[in-house]
């Protein structure tokens, strides 16, 4: 897997440019040659989730302020970041998150609030689900740790930290527990 960062994301720049940029790194990274019959159209399903039409590949993409991520790999995955900014985390924890996880909220803070929320929308991009499907399904915290390892229907998602900065928390969602590589695109 690859995360792919881009530090200038200003809203006159389209996402779906940055994943054909994202796109063409990846592809000579791993040293694939793109098949004929691969169409690489950006498509979206019914809950927004953005995909290739016809291509191995798969992707998740995610941005907060001027940070854009884009997360891409033969695998299906999700990724979310959040930039830590003032917000109410303690009554957005009460009306979103299990009692467990906003216990962790009244211990650690933004912080705490941020680290569940990249979590549970990576499982929710990951999924393909919407906010409403997935928010209070997934427990990310158990006996006051976070979890590194989801149980879903059909199986395991492993979840991964992704260290970008102090200021932006970042989780990834992966049916395997492999390796992801950071590139940037800047």
């Amino acid at each position: 897997m690859y995360l792919f960062i881009y530090e200038n994301f200003r809203g006159g720049i389209k996402s779906d440019l940055l994943v054909e940029r994202a796109l063409e790194l990846y592809l000579y990274e791993k040293g694939i040659e793109s098949d004929p019959k691969w169409n690489f159209t950006i498509k979206r399903s019914r809950s927004g989730k953005p995909y290739f039409q016809d291509a191995p590949i798969s992707f998740s993409v995610s941005h907060t302020g001027s940070m854009w991520v884009c997360l891409m790999g033969t695998e299906n995955a999700g990724v979310d970041i959040q930039e830590k900014r003032h917000i109410n985390s303690d009554e957005l924890a009460r009306r979103f998150f299990t009692e467990e996880e906003e216990d962790y909220v009244r211990l650690w803070g933004i912080t705490g609030f941020l680290q569940i929320w990249v979590r549970k929308e990576a499982i929710i991009k990951y999924l393909g689900i919407t906010l409403g499907e997935g928010l209070t399904k997934y427990e990310t915290v158990s006996g006051g740790e976070l979890l590194n390892e989801i149980k879903i229907t059909g199986g395991t998602l492993f979840i991964k930290d992704i260290v970008i900065s102090d200021e932006v928390q970042c989780a990834c969602a992966l049916r395997k527990d492999t390796e992801v590589h950071i590139r940037s695109l800047d």
